[in-house]
């Protein structure tokens, strides 16, 4: 069990524990060389700087990698930091990986047994042989019961893609029930899919962060290379409802800003972008607030990603 963890620290406190290396890099500020670094655990994050020493460290330490770290936390840029004066190398008896990647509240397994009764419900038989195709396919299911939903802005934890892609597809079936006009089980199909890509995007070594892949195609594509590799092994798929399905998981960002490389221009495609920016957006919220949030504090620091303060409420000395 870890001594010491990244939500426990304070500046002027003295600090050996060991935590996750996330990012690794030499700098060089007024002449002088520095290492910067980024350390983490499945509470959080926290920069880190060592200024003397570091030599030994090049090629010894990457990211991913977990060490123990003496040093004092200081703040830079009104943010914790820690002052590192050593790290060295944890023997693999002594991790538990647990320590590192954060847990969503639902079970992975249980999601993926919702998202299998789901698809049981799908009434049209060619959306409901793909999504079988999909979804019973052993690797991709492993990768979707742990993928995260995003790095680090909503639901980034173990499981957090299939719990945001629940949300999305109960958010999706209220529409569904409210607009008549909408073709339930395309609409069903896509919320099921929109984020598949995920599954290559994220890395797990012992933090997230993106593959090679995630970085230069990113989950757009990947979902579309995936989802029309298993509609080749389907006869007699129909070509319209190919496109429908390419067509909302294409558009699912909604805009050009946001990587869709087209825009959402049916009624169902339009309902998937809004539903998914809503869970994403709840996601973010609710994070901010669980980390934040603090007795009397009303509130938060500036959110950057969604350039504004967040007002937590007078009442919030009460919680």
């Amino acid at each position: 069990m870890k001594e010491v963890w990244v939500n426990q620290l304070s500046p002027g406190q003295r600090v050996e524990a060991n935590f996750v290396i996330r990012k690794l890099e030499f700098k060089e500020y007024g002449g002088r060389k520095f290492l910067s670094l980024e350390f983490g655990d499945n509470t959080g994050r926290i920069g880190g700087v060592c200024w003397e020493g570091f030599d030994e460290y090049i090629g010894k330490f990457v990211p991913g990698n977990i060490v123990r770290v003496t040093g004092a936390v200081g703040t830079y840029k009104e943010m914790p930091q820690i002052t590192v004066s050593l790290l060295e190398s944890v023997a693999p008896a002594a991790i538990d990986p647990a320590d590192f990647l954060p847990r969503g509240p639902r079970e992975p397994q249980a999601m993926l047994e919702e998202i299998d009764r789901i698809i049981a419900g799908i009434k049209d038989p060619h959306y409901r042989g793909l999504l079988h195709e999909i979804f019973g396919d052993g690797v991709i299911r492993r990768k979707f019961a742990v993928t995260p939903a995003a790095k680090l802005w909503h639901h980034c934890y173990i499981g957090g893609l299939a719990e945001h892609t629940l949300n999305v597809v109960k958010l999706c079936e209220a529409a569904a029930d409210l607009y008549k006009q909408v073709d339930r089980d395309l609409l069903i199909t896509g919320a099921l899919l929109h984020d598949l890509g995920k599954i290559d995007t994220y890395s797990m070594n012992n933090f997230f962060d993106y593959t090679d892949e995630g970085r230069l195609l990113g989950h757009i594509v990947i979902a579309d290379k995936l989802i029309c590799s298993k509609m080749s092994r389907l006869e007699g798929f129909p070509n319209e409802k190919k496109m429908m399905i390419r067509h909302l998981v294409l558009s699912h960002q909604g805009t050009y800003d946001q990587a869709s490389p087209v825009l959402p221009q049916v009624l169902e495609a339009n309902i998937l972008y809004i539903v998914d920016l809503l869970d994403s957006r709840a996601g973010g919220i609710l994070k901010v607030m669980s980390k934040s949030k603090q007795p009397g504090q009303r509130w938060s620091g500036y959110v950057k990603l969604l350039e504004r303060y967040l007002y937590f409420g007078e009442d919030s000395a009460e919680d």
